[in-house]
């Protein structure tokens, strides 16, 4: 039987939370524990460094998330149990999908990539990949908005969440979370240098839940899916307090570099994306 793993590197809401709980529907998928491992970005992203499990916190934490996160740190410090779980996990529940989907390893490496097809065919599982694209300035913010309302994003160096709205969102767009996040040329590059490119699929966010996408999807990766997904919403970005137009201008500017290399890769985002149509 093909046991297939799927490695989800992003980007940060572009849809990975519904794919996801697209996969959940099948009976062919095996979940795990958790959607997001965050095994590879903390081991290799400095920026993502300090958000690394300590056993100090463990032992201290919350009793009921203690078993999970002694899981997850046991695979930051020894990453041979990050490809034995996976591999155990399709075994003992004789399903054919698994899949950890990790908006932040947007930001890894081609050796880290390598790393990690290679410990996944070594134990004799079929290698998958997608990356999921969004327009940058809705991408940065759907983000800022997320971070902003939940008092998040502790590991973004610079970055005064708490000041006025558009002093935030400014803050936000030229940080090193941002930039990682958004800037998918280097996605594109490490993956193409990294994987064959018969396992990895490309999606662009704007043409996700469309029929035609499910069934790339389906052929992809060997499963049949929901079509009746289409129509389920995960999470909706709250833009009533939005940052000025100037500030929203600074961000496609900030990411014009990355609106240039994907539409050369990918024409059809000159008319899906907003960036593209508002300002040029």
């Amino acid at each position: 039987m093909k046991r297939t793993f799927l490695l989800g590197v992003g980007a940060q809401k572009a849809g990975t939370s519904w794919l996801y709980s697209l996969l959940e529907q099948s009976e062919q998928f095996a979940p795990g524990f958790t959607k997001e491992y965050h095994i590879w970005d903390v081991r290799t992203v400095p920026v993502f460094r300090p958000l690394r499990r300590r056993l100090r916190d463990i032992r201290f934490g919350q009793r009921k998330h203690r078993r999970q996160d002694l899981r997850v740190w046991l695979m930051e410090n020894l990453p041979t149990r990050y490809f034995s779980y996976f591999d155990r996990l399709l075994a003992a529940d004789g399903k054919t999908l698994t899949a950890d989907i990790t908006p932040a390893y947007s930001a890894l490496d081609v050796a880290t990539l390598r790393r990690i097809r290679a410990g996944i065919v070594a134990r004799g599982m079929t290698f998958r990949c997608v990356f999921i694209m969004r327009d940058p300035v809705k991408r940065c913010l759907s983000a800022f908005n997320m971070h902003r309302n939940q008092g998040t994003g502790e590991v973004m160096e610079g970055v005064r969440l708490g000041a006025e709205r558009t002093e935030a969102f400014r803050d936000y767009v030229v940080s090193d979370d941002a930039r990682l996040r958004t800037a998918y040329e280097q996605t594109l590059r490490a993956l193409g240098e990294a994987l064959p490119a018969e396992e990895t699929m490309v999606l662009i966010y704007e043409e996700l839940f469309r029929p035609e996408t499910i069934t790339r999807l389906e052929a992809f990766l060997g499963i049949p899916l929901d079509q009746d997904h289409l129509e389920t919403q995960i999470f909706k970005t709250d833009y009533r307090e939005a940052p000025d137009p100037e500030a929203v201008k600074l961000c496609f500017e900030t990411y014009r570099p990355t609106y240039d290399a994907v539409a050369e890769q990918f024409p059809q985002v000159r008319e899906l994306w907003y960036g593209l149509k508002k300002y040029t």
